[in-house]
């Protein structure tokens, strides 16, 4: 009964490679792209990367499917060609664009020209300097961009949220957890309103609301103490979010604090 079952469940992975593959036999072009930028963090000292992600306007039967390109930089000109779409081996049966994620590693304040090849040729003049990515109009239009600036988080910052219940003793809760942020280190400063990559932020240090809770109240804060003693202060709160009232709090080094879950 054991081989007989084997001996299924190998046919079917068989099935789905093939079905998969036939969907992409012929070499297709990636088309129109849409893409986005993003910062990495850095706790090891070695720098930030920018990371361009691109994803195909059509959408596809298997949500794995990948954009073949190549990179070249000379100087400070930076040229990306795309290719055909490219199927994995197995199908992951969801629909979805195909993707690429190029990372243009740690770029150095300066202009650099951004040439984006999908059919055409898709030019943009890309400014870093300490605070910003900040990309001028795409030419061509077979690739766009969702935001042409991206802000970066500065150093000594940390951000998240606090869900929360609005009856009972959580309330209260809510004001110790800020209260006691302030008592180990946590500075208000006013932050540029924008695009972050990791977060959107208002005027006002204001956050959009954060999906999935009744109740939720997002922060932004300069902090230069302990990192260890921050994270201490989420796990204080440990064993709560079975009543709705977790914690969610992000570093600029990249360190992620979640009071239900302590690692």
């Amino acid at each position: 009964m054991n081989t007989h079952r084997f001996v299924l469940f190998i046919a079917l992975i068989s099935l789905l490679s093939t079905s998969c593959r036939k969907k992409l036999d012929s070499a297709e072009p990636a088309g129109a792209i849409k893409a986005t930028m993003v910062e990495t963090l850095d706790s090891t000292g070695t720098g930030r990367h920018l990371i361009l992600n691109f994803a195909t306007v059509k959408v596809y039967a298997c949500c794995n499917f990948n954009i073949k390109y190549q990179m070249m930089r000379e100087g400070n000109v930076i040229t990306i060609r795309f290719g055909e779409v490219n199927m994995p081996p197995m199908c992951l049966t969801s629909l979805g664009p195909a993707t690429a994620q190029i990372d243009l590693g740690v770029l150095p304040t300066g202009t650099y020209t951004l040439n984006l090849v999908s059919g055409t040729t898709n030019s943009s003049t890309l400014t870093v300097d300490n605070n910003q990515y900040k990309l001028s109009p795409v030419s061509g239009t077979n690739i766009s961009f969702a935001t042409t600036t991206l802000l970066k988080v500065p150093d000594n910052t940390i951000w998240g949220y606090v869900c929360f219940d609005s009856t009972g003793t959580y309330p209260t809760l809510l004001n110790t957890f800020f209260d006691s942020l302030n008592i180990t280190g946590a500075q208000n400063v006013s932050y540029t309103p924008g695009d972050y990559g990791f977060f959107q932020l208002f005027a006002g240090n204001v956050f959009p609301h954060r999906d999935g809770c009744i109740y939720s109240r997002q922060f932004i804060y300069k902090y230069t103490a302990n990192l260890p003693r921050l994270k201490q202060l989420v796990w204080n709160y440990w064993g709560l979010s079975k009543q709705t009232f977790y914690i969610n709090l992000h570093t600029d080094k990249g360190y992620n604090y979640m009071s239900w879950y302590q690692h």
